[in-house]
């Protein structure tokens, strides 16, 4: 049994009305959500929260700020104070467990490896957006729907997708500093060292497609139980880490890259910077394998 506990009721109502998974991770926004989502939860997972009697209150410590600068500093303090190695056991603890909110810490302390310490900047082109992390300079607007749909980003599916902004990653962070230690299982480690071989033994003209495939029978033969969808999110999440990326296109521990505005290989892709640019020729950082997972 785990540690860390959660409330099934909510976790149940996130997932009958979740959003079209694509729509979560493939359209990042400046803010937290967009107008047609928050249309969407208003009218359904919110009334039907409310009806039940869940409120703000049930997702508290995790409401953001109002300004991105009190965002930033809040998000890089609380980064700082935490132990690499206690998120990443959480992660490996979610591999067999499938709990998500376990899950989604690592990403969102990754990208915190090399996020400067900064102040709202726009540019002449596009004002209202921050240039070096993509969010907009408040978030005033802050209220249950955008928490129900950060919440479902993080019990339903364990991952940034692309484009997180300050104020998501945030939320993340205060999520991750209510849990407690949590040691990975036999089978989480045995699940994380077969992903990690996978990628290895991936040839030079493999790309995250074909390994994801690769995962994707590991959940045929029942050895995880992720969907696709999750499974990209790991990938990903190993991307932001800088166990997979690419030849150029580094991860989080190395440089930083503005999340809403790094590169892709094409416009139609889904997939988040940089494990976008992964392929077998790059294999496995070990490195950075050593930095997050010392004992695997």
């Amino acid at each position: 049994m785990l540690t860390n506990t959660i409330n099934k009721r909510i976790v149940t109502l996130l997932k009958k009305y979740d959003i079209q998974y694509d729509s979560i991770m493939k359209y990042p926004t400046n803010g937290v959500i967009s107008g047609w989502q928050k249309e969407y939860i208003d009218a359904n997972l919110g009334n039907v929260a409310i009806k039940q009697g869940l409120k703000e209150e049930d997702f508290k410590p995790h409401i953001i700020p109002l300004t991105h600068d009190a965002a930033c500093e809040e998000y890089l303090r609380l980064t700082s104070q935490l132990d690499k190695h206690h998120i990443a056991k959480l992660f490996l603890a979610s591999l067999s467990s499938q709990r998500y909110d376990l899950r989604i810490p690592l990403g969102a302390l990754a990208i915190a490896q090399s996020m400067p310490l900064h102040t709202f900047t726009g540019t002449e082109n596009i004002p209202d957006y921050c240039h070096i992390c993509g969010a907009n300079e408040n978030e005033s607007d802050f209220d249950f729907s955008d928490a129900l749909f950060l919440s479902q980003k993080i019990y339903t599916h364990g991952a940034l997708g692309r484009g997180a902004n300050i104020y998501e990653l945030l939320y993340y962070i205060r999520h991750a500093a209510t849990l407690k230690e949590e040691p990975p299982s036999q089978a989480d480690l045995d699940i994380f060292r077969r992903i990690l071989d996978l990628a290895r033994s991936c040839t030079a003209k493999e790309t995250k497609t074909d390994l994801l495939k690769k995962l994707m029978q590991l959940k045929k033969d029942k050895i995880i139980k992720d969907s696709k969808y999750e499974l990209i999110g790991l990938l990903e999440t190993l991307g932001f880490c800088g166990i997979l990326q690419g030849d150029q296109q580094k991860g989080y521990i190395y440089e930083y890259i503005n999340p809403n505005t790094a590169p892709s290989k094409s416009h139609n892709s889904d997939w988040a910077y940089p494990v976008e640019y992964w392929n077998g020729s790059v294999g496995v950082n070990e490195e950075a394998v050593s930095y997050w997972f010392p004992k695997i």
